[in-house]
């Protein structure tokens, strides 16, 4: 038989256990999502002699949530292949050469948008067809 002594202790735990449910459920919500690795973007540009190419990525959060992130690049002459990639690929001579820079942009990002900058400039004699494999990693809700 349960006396009144228990039900009160019983109402106390089942209290208490609806307010840790509630407290976890919270720190859920405004947790920052695992390590997001977005989808993998392409883009192919062919840059006469002397000229360059830049290229502009940006990434945008989820609820507003501040973002840590980076971005991976790399860069093929005419298709994507090992024997392609710059610049220890096989098939890049010593006579191709590129100046390649890369940046987040500090101007525009607010750490709530990441827009990351990359500029290839081509300083061969000739003009040259690039590949550019570009992908996010962050720890943080995207959208």
């Amino acid at each position: 038989m349960i006396n009144n002594a228990d039900r009160s202790l019983e109402k106390k735990l089942v209290y208490d256990l609806n307010q840790v449910k509630q407290q976890l459920d919270e720190m859920k919500a405004n947790q920052a999502n695992s390590i997001f690795i977005g989808t993998i973007n392409t883009a192919t540009v062919t840059i006469s002699a002397g000229s360059y190419a830049l290229f502009t990525y940006t990434l945008t959060p989820a609820n507003n949530q501040v973002l840590s992130a980076i971005s991976e690049f790399a860069i093929y002459l005419n298709s994507v292949s090992a024997a392609n990639r710059y610049p220890d690929g096989a098939n890049w001579s010593n006579e191709q050469k590129m100046i390649v820079e890369s940046w987040l942009d500090q101007g525009v990002t607010d750490n709530k948008n990441l827009v990351f900058k990359l500029v290839i400039k081509n300083t061969d004699v000739g003009s040259v067809t690039v590949v550019v494999k570009q992908q996010w990693r962050s720890v943080g809700g995207v959208s």
